[in-house]
């Protein structure tokens, strides 16, 4: 009867965490150079990921460095574009035009087929 409980209680407890681990919440902070190519490059793929695979639990913050570089300098952001990724799990940061789709989903941790890993 003990083991039953046991095991109700942990599979309860696999399905809390899975739970949670879908309602993973995304800040993103994408610095670009006005209206640079690569800038507006990176700035439509995370859009359109976002659109696609994050359905909302996301907030994204677009800095533009030519009108509010003293952000770009408290964030230690050097070149742009650049992303800054922070979940309650990780933070991290990927620079360039984000052309490389699937690398980006990988950062966040996340599949082609829409959704957490």
């Amino acid at each position: 009867m003990a083991d039953s409980k046991r095991a109700k209680k942990k599979e309860k407890l696999a399905n809390k965490t899975e739970k949670n681990k879908n309602l993973l919440h995304y800040n993103l902070r994408l610095f670009i150079a006005g209206d640079e190519p690569n800038s507006k490059m990176a700035e439509k793929t995370l859009k359109d990921i976002c659109e696609k695979y994050l359905h909302g639990s996301y907030k994204l913050e677009i800095i533009d460095v030519t009108k509010d570089f003293n952000i770009s300098l408290e964030e230690k952001v050097f070149f742009a574009p650049t992303l800054i990724i922070e979940t309650p799990e990780f933070k991290s940061r990927i620079v360039g035009s984000l052309n490389d789709v699937q690398k980006l989903l990988e950062l966040l941790g996340l599949s082609e087929t829409g959704g957490n890993k």
